[in-house]
């Protein structure tokens, strides 16, 4: 017997976080809702920019997971 299914898209953030610093971490108070930027108020360049990043990102964890290298 075969089963085909359908793969579903990833999900979507609604922030992206970013890296501040252990220095203004710590002046943060360790704050996780000011280290993240609304999706939203990307552009479309910034929005094209971070697809590429999460695409690279997904390829070098599938890399790691399945040990093959480019």
């Amino acid at each position: 017997m075969e089963k085909k299914i359908k793969l579903l898209p990833p999900t979507m953030p609604n922030f992206i976080t970013y890296d501040l610093g252990v220095l203004d971490m710590e002046k943060q108070g360790f704050q996780l809702d000011k280290m993240a930027i609304p999706v939203e108020q990307l552009s479309l360049e910034e929005a094209q920019e971070y697809a590429e990043l999460m695409k690279t990102e997904f390829i070098h964890h599938w890399q790691r997971k399945t040990s093959v290298k480019p």
